[in-house]
């Protein structure tokens, strides 16, 4: 859990995960053991959510940046929509095993079991993001999902922050040139 030092709590939809692979296999993502198929910023080719991740390992590898909260409801959807795209099992694994390593990495956590509080989406599994973000105390939520992006504006949603993966490399560029 984010333990409101100096990194800030972030909860990625399962569809950043899966968007961060579409029509690749998980040879984009290099070495998993190096994250080094995973793009640092700037970007260099346009994939947001791929660059999210990026983002994310080198704030861990920096000691700065990122919390990655992951939970067993997102990686379970990771793992069924990847499973229907036709991925092996074994790169599925393989993939879930890197998101965990860099949930890691970067000071955040994976939990097993979130309570189920949050109900301010039609879709129950929208609210499930939202119940590990403030299980977790989570500063941000990305997404692709346009009821959470709606849900975010314009001020935020209780506090946190709802951005899509082009928002969010766009504000993590831009921060890096303030440092």
């Amino acid at each position: 859990m984010n333990d409101g030092g100096s990194l800030l709590g972030v909860v990625l939809d399962a569809n950043v995960y899966i968007d961060a692979v579409s029509g690749n296999n998980l040879e984009v993502l290099g070495d998993p053991l190096k994250f080094d198929g995973i793009p640092s910023l700037p970007p260099r080719r346009v994939h947001p959510s791929l660059h999210v991740l990026g983002v994310i390992r080198d704030g861990g590898i920096l000691g700065r940046g990122y919390a990655l909260e992951v939970s067993e409801h997102i990686l379970a959807m990771v793992d069924h929509k990847l499973i229907g795209a036709g991925w092996m099992e074994s790169d599925v694994n393989t993939y879930i095993d890197l998101i965990c390593d860099l949930a890691e990495l970067s000071g955040g956590g994976y939990y097993g079991d979130v309570p189920q509080t949050q109900h301010d989406c039609e879709d129950p599994e929208d609210n499930l993001i939202l119940d590990l973000a403030a299980f977790t105390d989570a500063s941000l939520i990305v997404s692709n999902d346009s009821d959470l992006l709606v849900l975010g504006r314009p001020n935020g949603w209780k506090g946190r922050g709802i951005v899509s993966p082009a928002d969010f490399t766009k504000r993590a560029e831009a921060a890096m040139r303030y440092r």
